[in-house]
């Protein structure tokens, strides 16, 4: 579960509430763009075992958003950690990252077009100065780590839905051409 736990660290939620269980105690905060994570108090949690598991139930007759689905981010440096775990080892980890019956079910993924905060060092899809045409438009540093990542995730889940999220355009594109 160690290797799970350092995972879920790149994970996002889309949703705008989360559940806080500690001990015996499940808080719930909620997020909005007026507020962000109020407390709504303390949840009734049954089943409880004193393990890790515990049945959260959130009781509420008023349906107040609705949630498209959750995920995390696919990015250089997370394949690049699970390069260390056996075939088997890594398996278990998309299993229980994607898997809607075995794992957390995720059902997004976003995918950084060009470097990210979470890539292995710097670069661009096209780094060739006034390519407005984008002819030298090129996904080969992304075949070393995202693609493989992408098509590792779909085996798990072939209805993995994806967007691509550019965290900066290229150097050549920006005044200080960073």
């Amino acid at each position: 579960m160690g290797i799970l736990k350092s995972f879920i660290l790149f994970i996002f939620l889309l949703q705008s509430s989360v559940v806080e269980i500690m001990a015996e105690v499940a808080r719930w905060y909620s997020t909005t763009q007026q507020a962000g994570f109020v407390d709504k108090g303390v949840l009734e949690v049954t089943n409880w075992n004193g393990s890790e598991q515990a049945t959260v139930e959130i009781n509420t007759s008023r349906i107040f958003q609705t949630i498209d689905g959750w995920g995390g981010c696919i990015n250089e440096l997370g394949w690049d950690a699970m390069q260390v775990l056996t075939s088997g080892q890594k398996d278990s980890v998309l299993t229980a990252l994607f898997d809607p019956v075995k794992g957390c079910g995720f059902n997004m993924g976003r995918i950084p077009i060009g470097s990210s905060d979470y890539s292995k060092g710097y670069y661009s899809n096209n780094d060739v100065n006034g390519d407005y045409s984008m002819t030298q438009f090129s996904l080969t540093r992304d075949s070393e780590l995202l693609i493989p990542y992408i098509k590792a995730s779909l085996k798990i889940s072939p209805q993995l839905r994806f967007w691509g999220s550019p965290w900066s355009p290229p150097g050549w594109l920006k005044t200080n051409n960073s």
